[in-house]
């Protein structure tokens, strides 16, 4: 190690980080007033002491980089809206060390994936070239071009390829962590608790492992953390990169508990990075804590916290080599094992039109048509809500009720003999979407499909979607005019020589407020077990208006109730999802985050009419630019404006009791 290497080696290392480090050791303790001079002498004196004791080796991200990429940043790191920005990220080779053959290997890769088929205009859904397996599938090779390039590079570094990985779910994670011969990834004595989710391995023990951490015991953060621990042999291809932006991070060397060196890194938004070079493998471990959108320092982990969560982990693994069939035959016996202790639900059978109806709810909302849609004879069930579409299809075969269309929010029968399917977003009632099928032959017709999103038309289906008028968007919907199919109640379907509906007031007895509460502790006792939900609460209002209670029930503290109706003999979810305001009106609350809009809350307001929701209006707040709307494409509303609007739906305070009184 040169002068050159110790400056090097030193220039990553903030004056705060070293002022930060004299605080943490000394805390009670006068600082000493030294010039930066001296101090950075005294830095470089102990490091060169150091040196003469003995060869030490300093990791930097220098020595992972490969290359820089562009980039676009619309946010800074605490998720605030910014001019967007052009700038470069560095290119990092996690496994590949400076001028090791993992990383020159890495280097040529690169250089020839950017330029070889950029718009990937060779690539194929389907292995239809007949790629071998690991090729395809862990390097992502579609022609031959790539296999022998890959080949190429592989031998001019004497390199092995991968094979084809094999993926562990959450439940099959011993059973990978047992053929690779570890016991895990986090020390066994480190008062941590581990979630583990699903991981990857290959035959010559490579592998990763993703967990979700939270240490239990004098934590510096006390938050989870979201952390991926990769593991890889340095005789092998290992094709991974990662991105750092150039300036938004700090980087120093650490000693973990078990005396590993390690190099970790800190971004400024929060996340994490330990890089380990363990002799004939390296280790990467990525650590990304559950942060808020938006956030402030206050809320990122410090360095010592993030060093405090590089001591938990075990570098010192070993992973054998394994015998694939053998571990994928036990992944697959484990797997069968799950399903096979999953209760069995068989679908009811019905063997006419008239037993399927008496089993749906609300049948006083619904209504009914009979219409040959394929046109072979057999009239199908149209059920709809009586504006002339209907949401569901069905017919009879082989003696029994079956689906016959399903999957759109809407249909409508059109005059040709096409069948106009509609989508919606109940989130976004802004969103609609008209695709154009034949019924009798179930034929698509991309081309007249037509949509609608934050008031932009479109025509088409995917990338052929052209952006159209609202004008040529009506010409278009024109094309297929609508049928008017007469509908009925569903209480007037034919059902034993009688209505449905004077079969059910024959049938069905009269139920008393006594009745309806022991249908919900029944209902509660069986999709709400003390066991699965300890800390679960309910309530009992009438929230349809209809003079019945519903059955409010909430699993987490402070989450948005389940609503649930008594209907018959059976207890059924109303579709809404919201916390409930004052007339029976539900504010649903969604949290979205995205490198178009940035981070905010979006507030949608309903009312139920009976046991159907009704949208009443939606309103915007983006933190990132401090701004409200009442919908992305409407202009800015002031914020007293918006408070208006947030104080006519007062949120009611609920009484809610624990669940388990209610099931005794």
């Amino acid at each position: 190690m040169n002068g050159k290497d110790i400056f090097l080696g030193l220039s990553y290392i903030g004056e705060d980080l070293i002022d930060e480090a004299e605080h943490a050791a000394f805390p009670a303790k006068r600082r000493l007033s030294l010039k930066k001079p001296l101090l950075l002498a005294a830095v470089i004196a102990m490091a060169v002491m150091l040196v003469g004791c003995a060869a030490v080796y300093v990791l930097h991200l220098q020595d992972l980089k490969i290359g820089q990429q562009a980039d676009t940043r619309r946010f800074d790191e605490y998720g605030k809206l910014i001019t967007e920005q052009k700038s470069m990220v560095d290119v990092l080779t996690p496994h590949g060390m400076k001028d090791s053959p993992i990383q020159l290997a890495a280097q040529e890769w690169v250089d020839f994936t950017s330029t070889y088929d950029p718009d990937r205009l060779l690539m194929e859904n389907e292995n239809v070239h007949g790629i071998p397996d690991n090729c395809w599938f862990t390097y992502g090779c579609y022609t031959w071009d790539m296999v022998n390039k890959l080949e190429e590079i592989t031998e001019k570094y004497g390199l092995k390829l991968l094979d084809k990985f094999i993926v562990a779910q959450r439940w099959e994670k011993q059973l990978m962590y047992d053929a690779l011969g570890i016991g895990g990834v986090v020390r066994p004595e480190v008062p941590v608790k581990i979630e583990e989710f699903s991981g990857t391995c290959y035959p010559n023990g490579n592998f990763d492992s993703d967990l979700d951490l939270t240490l239990t015991e004098n934590a510096l953060w006390t938050g989870r953390w979201f952390g991926t621990y990769a593991y890889s042999k340095k005789d092998v291809f290992e094709p991974v990169t990662t991105f750092l932006s150039e300036d938004a991070y700090r980087q120093w060397n650490y000693k973990t508990a078990d005396g590993t060196q390690v190099l970790l890194v800190l971004t400024k938004g929060g996340n994490g990075m330990v890089f380990a070079d363990v002799g004939d493998a390296t280790i990467f471990i990525r650590l990304s804590p559950d942060l808020p959108m938006l956030r402030e320092d206050s809320q990122i982990p410090t360095q010592q916290a993030l060093a405090q969560m590089a001591d938990i982990f075990d570098y010192h693994v070993s992973p054998a080599a394994f015998d694939r069939e053998a571990l994928v035959s036990q992944l697959g016996m484990a797997e069968a094992e799950r399903k096979a202790a999953e209760p069995v639900y068989l679908d009811p059978v019905y063997t006419d039109y008239g037993e399927f109806l008496n089993t749906q709810p609300w049948l006083d909302t619904l209504y009914y048509a009979l219409y040959d849609l394929d046109f072979n004879g057999v009239e199908e069930l149209l059920l709809g809500s009586g504006d002339g579409s209907f949401e569901a299809a069905y017919t009879v075969t082989d003696g029994q009720v079956h689906p016959f269309e399903t999957g759109f929010n809407q249909y409508w029968l059109c005059q040709d003999g096409v069948l106009e399917a509609v989508s919606l977003d109940p989130l976004d009632p802004g969103y609609v979407s008209h695709q154009y099928f034949t019924c009798q032959d179930d034929t698509h017709l991309d081309a007249d499909a037509v949509s609608c999103r934050d008031g932009v038309w479109r025509k088409g289906v995917f990338d052929q979607a052209v952006e159209i008028s609202r004008e040529e968007a009506q010409a278009a919907l024109a094309k297929h005019p609508r049928m008017e199919i007469p509908f009925k109640s569903a209480l007037d379907y034919p059902m034993n020589g009688t209505t449905l509906g004077e079969f059910i007031r024959a049938h069905d007895p009269v139920r008393t407020a006594e009745d309806i509460r022991r249908l919900y502790a029944e209902f509660a006792a069986r999709e709400y077990s003390v066991e699965d939900f300890p800390g679960a609460e309910y309530t009992l209002m009438d929230v349809t208006g209809d003079g019945q209670e519903e059955l409010l029930i909430r699993t987490w503290d402070d989450d948005p109730p389940g609503v649930f109706s008594a209907y018959r003999d059976q207890v059924v979810w109303i579709p809404i999802h919201g916390y409930l305001c004052e007339n029976n009106v539900f504010m649903q609350v969604e949290e979205f985050a995205d490198q178009l809009r940035g981070a905010g809350c979006k507030y949608y307001f309903w009312h139920l009419e009976g046991t159907k929701p009704v949208f009443l209006e939606r309103l915007i707040h983006n933190l990132s630019s401090e701004t409200w709307m009442s919908d992305w494409d409407a202009p800015e509303i002031p914020e007293a404006e918006a408070q208006a609007i947030l104080a006519k739906y007062p949120r009611l305070e609920l009484d809610m009791k624990p669940l388990s009184e209610l099931v005794q």
